[in-house]
């Protein structure tokens, strides 16, 4: 059986390239501790839902600074053990190192994780993370699918 394609042999060989590379990144994510008595707060972030509507009765977020910037190379809804639904984000190779290194470092805090300029996310960090984070707290799937469409965006 032979196949013939209807592409210039430029065209062509450029879609087999395309297919044969590295997945491109999916959305970028901003990390950062909750800042406590013992630490200066750097930036005041404003929380959102998971559908984007600001959440005024919590007010701003007081966030050390840097924040650590990560590159995401994709996500997947999901279930965590009990049910719920979730968001697997998995950071590009470059980033999960340092990724590692930060939730080693502020293990048993508070991570917030950043959308945009946005805190969409915030949860206990406990145990360091590979580069793969689930995210989930009690979503519907509603709430679920909105968030990782914020990531992809």
């Amino acid at each position: 059986m032979t196949w013939k394609a209807n592409l210039p042999v430029p065209m062509l060989v450029l879609l087999l390239l395309a297919s044969c590379t590295a997945p491109a990144t999916v959305g970028r994510l901003h990390f950062g501790v909750v800042a406590d008595a013992t630490t200066p707060a750097g930036a005041e972030l404003q929380t959102f839902d998971h559908h984007g509507t600001a959440k005024d009765e919590e007010g701003p977020v007081s966030v050390e600074l840097p924040l650590l910037k990560c590159e995401v190379r994709s996500t997947a809804l999901g279930q965590d053990k009990y049910g719920y639904p979730g968001v697997t984000v998995e950071l590009r190779s470059e980033d999960a190192q340092s990724f590692r290194t930060f939730t080693a470092r502020i293990k048993g805090r508070e991570m917030v994780v950043i959308v945009g300029s946005a805190v969409r996310f915030k949860a206990v960090v406990a145990d360091e993370l590979p580069g793969i984070a689930f995210l989930s707290g009690g979503f519907s799937t509603e709430e679920a699918m909105a968030l990782e469409a914020a990531i992809r965006r």
